[in-house]
């Protein structure tokens, strides 16, 4: 338990799409880092699991709206999902930034077909992901605008805690000893 929360990591590299859905199959979330301790604490996790060759990458359960500079977190409890906004701070600190760096690299580039970039004018929003090869503190990076980037599954999910009643009766055996009767 890390933070409150089970952790389950998949190396299996898939699309924000593909990784958001396995994990909501499982009644769980993507990873949602709350503060860069968790961010550290998966990253040890995480190198500790991996066992083969891969991007370094995993899946956040967050995306970046640059229209409205906001951050949306995505949350599945009880086979419901929820979507809230929360501030650009501790560890989504560096979402605007990699988001507006990516996001005029991609518009000034030739690749990309005129359709693809009115596209990317209207929409405007970016999966996230935490480079968990990286020395840095643990930032997580909004610059994944496609969303196409494949990154290792990490869901988190709270702990499942129940409660056994267990119910303790002495026994009291009571013997006639007939030589003290």
């Amino acid at each position: 338990i890390v933070d409150g929360f089970c952790y389950k990591i998949n190396v299996h590299e898939i699309t924000w799409q593909e990784a958001k859905s396995q994990c909501e199959r499982e009644n769980a979330a993507l990873f949602i880092p709350e503060n860069f301790k968790a961010i550290q604490l998966i990253k040890l996790l995480f190198l500790r699991r991996q066992s083969y060759t891969s991007s370094g990458f995993a899946h956040v359960g967050v995306t970046y709206d640059n229209k409205s500079s906001t951050i949306k977190k995505y949350n599945t409890n009880n086979k419901s999902s929820v979507v809230t906004a929360v501030k650009i701070r501790g560890p989504n600190g560096l979402c605007d930034t990699t988001f507006r760096r990516h996001y005029q690299q991609l518009m000034s580039s030739s690749t990309l077909s005129t359709k693809e970039k009115e596209r990317l004018k209207n929409e405007q929003t970016a999966c996230a992901y935490v480079d968990v090869r990286s020395e840095d503190r643990g930032y997580v990076l909004c610059d994944d605008i496609r969303c196409n980037r494949l990154a290792a599954v990490i869901c988190q999910k709270a702990p499942i805690t129940g409660m056994r009643l267990v119910v303790a009766q002495r026994l009291v055996v009571y013997t006639i000893d007939s030589e003290y009767n």
